[in-house]
């Protein structure tokens, strides 16, 4: 099937626009290069393709330039983020009813999670299932070949069924053994006229996968955690601290899932002097690992708390307590490491009461707490409950109406799998959003420069994505 196409010359990355608003302060690293794209792009040439990297969340209205010289020997890959399905969709009949474009591959959480559904309603040609470090080299080197797919990839044969055996997805791959991560191919580049010069903050990951099961996350990675070990670690951040890299976002899905590891961390961290920030459970948490996450530059540790309800913890297999999540607050505000709170509103279980215990939580304690509405994606258990409440509601319209989640001040998408009224929805999300301007106000994060060392990262430019009047002052 490949031999249809040219041998590719180029290959054009692109990061669709987004239409994702962040937490106050936080601008920078919701525009940072995203780190799977950055890994498509570095193996790729590492496999000695020539590539072409495009951050359209930095310059939305540029994908009519960017697109216009497509040749059918140049290929193109779109990161497909869980929000991105519009763009997607957008971009690829763009550039194969208005250029000569030839194979168009997309890869990402939406393309491994709903490749048949991107793959039937797109002009993607091709979709990477999982990890792309074996499978995406392999599948575009092989054009203008008779090669077979190989492992991993989704294609629709001549008879419009999707060719991947079901399980099917790219082998995951040996941390240790990955190429260290090459972000020039996303510097400098111009944003209104302006360098945007090497980026100052990146998301970065030091492990894949993650041993639980929560109802809302997708998983996509597999339970089955793997670690990067101390010399991949050491020669990775030490390639990054050369460049003009202050700030890194950790990416791991659940930092604290293994303490030995995380101390390893915190020393590179210390060792390399970045400041950083990590996504942590309540569950696994030490006083000697906050201590050392503290002392080692970490100025903000996003906590997974959901609700404050043990029936719903228990329904969304969370798998940890309201003490475990008590003891956990308390135990960082007295180490005086940085916390911000994460609550979902409007899960499958959720009542007034409940609602009422997170509010009252968020309340006692001094830290800014970031909600949002539980949203189906693909890929989870919350979207096979929203299948059997909306029947009738395709998978391409569940894609597109989570395209339309911003998570800012407008943002009334509450997708209905609770009882909840909506309007009471509604009211608990304004409080909790006034509670975190307030705090991240008070405590002068918002527009305090990121070496201060205050938590948050501040805004350093507007964020260019955002709709006039849609971005949260």
């Amino acid at each position: 099937m490949r031999s249809t196409w040219q041998r590719i010359e180029r290959v054009l990355l692109v990061v669709p626009p987004s239409g994702y608003i962040p937490a106050m302060g936080w601008d920078e690293i919701a525009v940072a290069p995203l780190e799977g794209a950055t890994i498509a792009c570095t193996v790729l040439r590492e496999a000695g393709l020539h590539v072409e990297a495009h951050d359209l969340r930095y310059r939305p209205d540029a994908q009519y330039s960017l697109l216009s010289d497509l040749r059918p020997s140049d290929c193109l890959c779109l990161a497909a983020t869980p929000d991105s399905y519009r763009h997607i969709r957008n971009l690829s009949a763009l550039a194969r009813r208005e250029t000569s474009c030839g194979p168009i591959i997309s890869g990402g959480p939406l393309a491994t999670a709903s490749y048949a559904t991107v793959l039937n309603h797109t002009d993607v040609d091709f979709c990477v299932v999982g990890e792309c470090e074996n499978a995406l080299p392999a599948l575009v080197s092989g054009f203008g070949t008779n090669e077979p797919i190989p492992p991993g990839v989704a294609w629709l044969d001549v008879s419009g069924a999707v060719g991947l055996v079901p399980g099917n997805r790219a082998d995951q791959v040996c941390l240790d053994s990955t190429a260290l991560l090459d972000f020039s191919c996303w510097g400098p580049k111009s944003v209104d006229g302006r360098s945007t010069g090497v980026p100052r903050a990146l998301c970065y990951s030091t492990l894949r996968g993650c041993p639980h099961n929560c109802s809302f996350c997708a998983n996509l990675l597999g339970g089955n955690v793997r670690f990067a070990g101390e010399s991949k670690l050491s020669r990775e951040l030490g390639a990054l601290r050369s460049t003009a890299v202050e700030f890194l976002s950790l990416n791991d899905p659940t930092f604290n899932v293994d303490e030995s590891h995380c101390m390893l961390v915190c020393s590179l961290m210390a060792q390399h002097g970045f400041r950083w920030s990590c996504y942590i459970r309540a569950s696994g948490l030490s006083r000697s690992l906050i201590r050392a996450m503290r002392d080692s530059g970490c100025v903000a540790a996003f906590l997974g708390i959901e609700a404050l309800d043990q029936r719903l913890l228990d329904t969304h297999n969370k798998g940890v307590s309201t003490h475990d999540i008590e003891d956990a607050v308390n135990a960082c505000l007295a180490e005086r490491l940085s916390l911000i709170g994460f609550f979902m509103i409007g899960l499958p279980g959720e009542t007034v009461q409940s609602l009422r215990r997170s509010l009252d939580f968020a309340r006692r304690h001094p830290f800014p707490p970031r909600a949002k509405f539980a949203t189906p994606y693909p890929g989870t258990r919350l979207a096979d409950v929203y299948r059997i409440q909306n029947p009738c509601v395709s998978d391409e319209e569940l894609l597109l109406r989570i395209a339309e989640v911003t998570n800012g001040p407008e943002d009334y998408t509450t997708f209905g799998l609770s009882d909840v009224p909506h309007s009471a929805l509604l009211n608990v999300m304004a409080e909790f959003r006034g509670i975190e301007r307030e705090r991240i106000t008070n405590q002068g994060q918002a527009d305090t420069a990121m070496h201060e060392g205050h938590g948050l990262l501040p805004r350093l430019r507007p964020a260019p994505h955002s709709p006039p009047g849609k971005a949260e002052q």
